[in-house]
C-alpha cells in the first residue's frame, strides 16, 4: 500500500488557517478502507505519526472544536505532489509528554462525518428524477458533483411523485437511505477533497456467472497466512419491505372547517384568549391548518391562494392575511391571518382549500416468503412502486443468503476493495468474494476481510399483501375483504360482504356497475338498476361512495339503524310523495352543497342517488 523509496507528508488546514509539507514518519503509516459495514456507508482512514511539532500541537489544539482537514501525499522524483488521502481530524490524535517530547499520532478519517448534520430546513421535490434530487442534495450538503457522473447510474432516471424530508433529517441519512433504496451506497474517495470526492458504489451487484472471467485471484502463490473461513447461520429466512402507494388528486378539497367559530371583537382567529396592545399579538396571529384528504394521508398539497376561502358572519370587517402574503406555505398545510375588526364578537363559518394533493393512498407489503418467524423488516421511504420495491426485496434477502460467509486472509499483492475476486484453497475449493475491507501499512502484508457471494440461491418474490390507508378523520375504521383483489387490484361479483379492511388498488364492481366504498364496516350491499339505490344494513361509519354514471365521490355518515339519507338533486321530491315524514337530523356539507339527512322509520337503510 506504499513505498519505501518515497517520502511522505502531511498538509493540514482549517478554514483559512494551514500547515504543510510536514515530514511523515513511514514505518507509522497504516491505511483501513472499507467498502461497506452491514450495507451501510463505512468511513476509511489512515494513522500517521510524526516528529515532535509545536506548531502543529498547538494547531490541533487552537482548533480542537472545528472541522481539520488533513491531506497525506508523496512527493514524486518530478517534484510533483500525489494524493494518499483525504480526510477529517476530529479529535483523533494524541499528545504524549514523557522526559522528551514523543511523536504526535494522528488519525484521519474520510469526510462523510461532515454530512452527519441537520439539513435545517423542509424539502420537497415533486414528479423529480432521483439523478437530479441527488444532485440538489449533495450540492446542499456542501459536495459538488457532476450531474454526468450522477446520471451514468442506472436509478438516475426515475422518476419520483414526491420526495420530503424534515428540517431536522441530515444529509448523511438522507442521502444513505434513497441510495440505498435504489441498490446503492456512497462513500468518499481517499483521494479527493471534501466538495469533490463523492461516489456511488453497487451494494448488490453479483460477480460474472463463469468465476473463470474474474482475473484477480488469492491462491496458495501470494496468500501468506492461512485463510480463514467462517461459516455462521443464515440470520433471515423473509424479507418483507413495505412501500407507499402516492396518489396525485388535482382539485381535492385538503381542509374544510364548517363548525363556526365565534372572533371576539379586535382579535385574530385562532388567538381569541390573547391580549395587550395590537403589537403584542400581531405575529401570534398566523394560524397554520394541516391538511387533511379523503384519500389519504397527505405529504404535500399545492394550494393555490385564491383557492383557500373564508366566509364570515359578518362578510365586512374582517382583515385577512394569507401565505402568498409572506407568511409562508409549507405544503403540509396553509397558514394565514384573520382578524375580527368589528366592535363585536363576529362568526367564521366556513374556511377551504383546494388544492392538488399528494397522498399515500396505499400501504402495499412485498415478501419473499411466508416465513413469519424470522424477517428482515425494511420500510422504505422513497420507493413508490411494486417494481422498485420488490427488486429491494430480492437484494436484501439474497444478500443475507450469502453475507453469513466471511474469508481473512493476508497478502502482498494489492487488489481494490470491493472487487470480487476468487479464493482458492486446498480444503475450501474455489470460492468467489467481494472485498469488504483491506488493511496495511508501509511494505507490510495487507490484511483482507472478504464476503463470499456464490454459496446462496437467489429468492424471488411469491407472496404479496396490500392494505388500503384510511384517514380515521375523515372515514373511521375500515375493512379486510374476505374476496381477493386481481393482479390489477380489482373485485367484482354480484353480492360482496365486508368486515374489516377492503384490501384493493383498484375497483369494485357489483351488478355491473362500479363503486369503489372504504370506510365502513359490517356492510352487506347491492344494487338494483331500475331504482339506482344502494342498501346497507347497520354501517354506522363514514362512507366514501363512487357509483359510476350516477354520480361522484361523497362522503356520508349512516349513525345507526332506521335513518334515511337523501343526496339533494334534481328529480326528487323529498316530501310526502315518498310516504314518510322526515324530520331534518342535519346538513352536511360536501364541496360546497349542502346533503340533508333524514330520520324514517325505515328497517333498513337506504342512500337514494338521483
Amino acid at each position: 500500500m506504499f513505498d519505501s523509496g518515497v517520502n511522505y507528508l502531511l498538509d493540514i488546514k482549517s478554514g483559512t488557517q494551514t500547515i504543510s509539507n510536514t515530514p511523515i514518519m513511514k514505518d507509522s503509516l497504516s491505511m483501513t478502507e472499507i467498502y461497506h459495514n452491514n450495507l451501510e456507508p463505512a468511513d476509511s482512514s489512515i494513522r500517521l505519526t510524526i516528529p515532535w511539532n509545536q506548531n502543529i500541537a498547538d494547531f490541533l489544539k487552537t482548533y480542537r472544536n472545528d472541522a481539520i482537514n488533513g491531506r497525506v501525499y508523496h512527493r514524486l522524483p518530478s517534484g510533483s505532489n500525489s494524493a494518499i488521502f483525504h480526510g477529517l481530524i476530529e479529535g483523533s490524535y494524541t499528545l504524549t509528554k514523557s522526559q522528551r517530547l514523543e511523536p504526535i499520532a494522528i488519525e484521519i478519517t474520510s469526510y462523510s462525518m461532515s454530512l452527519k448534520r441537520n439539513i435545517g430546513k423542509r424539502l420537497n421535490y415533486l414528479n423529480t428524477s432521483i439523478g437530479k434530487i441527488l444532485n440538489n442534495l449533495l450540492s446542499g450538503a456542501g459536495c459538488s458533483v457532476a450531474q454526468s457522473y450522477i446520471n451514468s447510474f442506472p436509478f438516475a432516471t426515475k422518476t419520483l411523485p414526491i420526495f420530503t424530508v424534515e428540517a431536522d433529517e441530515e444529509w448523511h441519512e438522507t442521502i444513505r437511505t434513497l441510495l440505498f433504496e435504489y441498490g446503492y451506497t456512497f462513500h468518499f474517495t481517499m483521494t479527493s477533497a471534501w466538495d469533490s470526492g463523492v461516489r456511488f458504489i453497487p451494494l448488490f451487484n453479483m460477480p460474472p456467472s463463469d468465476p473463470k472471467n474474474i482475473t484477480q485471484v488469492f491462491d496458495g502463490s501470494n496468500i501468506r497466512s492461512q485463510v480463514q473461513v467462517t461459516f455462521e447461520k443464515t440470520e433471515y429466512k423473509n424479507t418483507r419491505v413495505k412501500w407507499n402507494s402516492i396518489a396525485v388528486t388535482p382539485n381535492d378539497r385538503v381542509f374544510f372547517d364548517n363548525t363556526g367559530k365565534e372572533v371576539p371583537a379586535n382579535k385574530y382567529f385562532g388567538h381569541e384568549s390573547e391580549s395587550g396592545a395590537e403589537a403584542d399579538i400581531v405575529d401570534k396571529g398566523a394560524v397554520t391548518i394541516e391538511y387533511a384528504s379523503k384519500v389519504g394521508e397527505v405529504l404535500h398539497a399545492e394550494v393555490a391562494e385564491t383557492a383557500f376561502t373564508v366566509k364570515t358572519t359578518p362578510t365586512g370587517g374582517w382583515t385577512t392575511a394569507k401565505s402568498g402574503t409572506g407568511l409562508g406555505n409549507g405544503g403540509v398545510g396553509f397558514t394565514f391571518k384573520l382578524k375580527n375588526n368589528n366592535s363585536y364578537t363576529a362568526k367564521v363559518e366556513e374556511i377551504k382549500a383546494i388544492g392538488t394533493s399528494y397522498c399515500i393512498s396505499a400501504i402495499n407489503e412485498e415478501n419473499i416468503s411466508a416465513d413469519t418467524d424470522s424477517v428482515f423488516e425494511y420500510e422504505a421511504a422513497h420507493i413508490h412502486s411494486r417494481e422498485d420495491a420488490i427488486a429491494l426485496c430480492q437484494n436484501i434477502y439474497n444478500y443475507y443468503q450469502y453475507s453469513n460467509i466471511d474469508l481473512i486472509l493476508e497478502s502482498y499483492d494489492d487488489f481494490t476493495c470491493g472487487t470480487f475476486v476468487r479464493v482458492t484453497e486446498k480444503g475450501i475449493g474455489t470460492i468467489v468474494a467481494r472485498i469488504l475491507q483491506k488493511q496495511g501499512g508501509l511494505n507490510r502484508l495487507i490484511h483482507y476481510t472478504l464476503e463470499a457471494v456464490t454459496d446462496f440461491n437467489p429468492g424471488n418474490v411469491s407472496a404479496e399483501k396490500r392494505t388500503v390507508t384510511v384517514d380515521s378523520t375523515l372515514r373511521g375504521t375500515g375493512i379486510s375483504a374476505e374476496k381477493t383483489p386481481d393482479a390489477q387490484g380489482n373485485i367484482s361479483g354480484g353480492n360482496i360482504s365486508a368486515e374489516g379492511n377492503i384490501s384493493v388498488q383498484g375497483s369494485i364492481t357489483v351488478g355491473g356497475k362500479s363503486v369503489l366504498a372504504t370506510g365502513f364496516k359490517n356492510v352487506s350491499f347491492s344494487i338494483a338498476d331500475a331504482s339506482k339505490t344502494l342498501e346497507f344494513d347497520f354501517p354506522g361509519q363514514w362512507i366514501h361512495l363512487e357509483l359510476t354514471g350516477f354520480d361522484s365521490g361523497r362522503y356520508v355518515y349512516l349513525p345507526s339503524k332506521g335513518h334515511y339519507l337523501v343526496i339533494g338533486g334534481s328529480g326528487f321530491d323529498r316530501g310526502a310523495s315518498d310516504g314518510y315524514k322526515m324530520d331534518i337530523l342535519y346538513t352536511l356539507y360536501n364541496g360546497g352543497e349542502t346533503i340533508d339527512i333524514y330520520r324514517a322509520p325505515s328497517e333498513y337503510l337506504i342512500l337514494k342517488l338521483d
